[in-house]
């Protein structure tokens, strides 16, 4: 089924929905719930965005290719880019982790740590 030019399968289809009634809806709570789920399904559903992830971390594998594990006071001006680009990486699967877990919940039956995928992300942004 498409969507606002979006390919949704069924799941994705009724939660769609039930977005739309809680937007509907004068619980405030769910108001904001209801944004929360919309900004991630734009954000994860939608191809550019995986796209741009996958970019990422393809530079951080760039990166980490590039570091020299010699330098250890980190004097050199490759080292401080390196660095910088780390920390953007990092910012950046730091931020997707916290919509997703704002969007799904962190637990529960559709929750962000149901998926294995998810749990992997979450143990390398908390160790990174």
């Amino acid at each position: 089924m498409i969507l606002d030019g979006i390919e949704t399968c069924f799941d994705c289809h009724d939660m769609l929905n039930s977005i739309m009634l809680n937007v509907t809806s004068v619980h405030p709570g769910a108001l904001r719930c209801s944004y929360c789920k919309l900004l991630h399904f734009s954000l994860t559903l939608l191809t550019w965005f995986e796209r741009i992830s996958m970019f990422v971390i393809l530079i951080n594998c760039v990166t980490l290719a590039m570091y020299n594990p010699l330098d250890e006071n980190c004097v050199t001006t490759r080292c401080h880019v390196l660095e910088n680009i780390e920390h953007f990486v990092f910012a950046f699967f730091f931020a997707e982790m916290v919509i997703k877990m704002v969007a799904m919940g962190i637990v529960g039956k559709k929750g962000y740590l149901q998926d294995k995928w998810n749990r992997l992300d979450c143990f390398i942004v908390i160790i990174g």
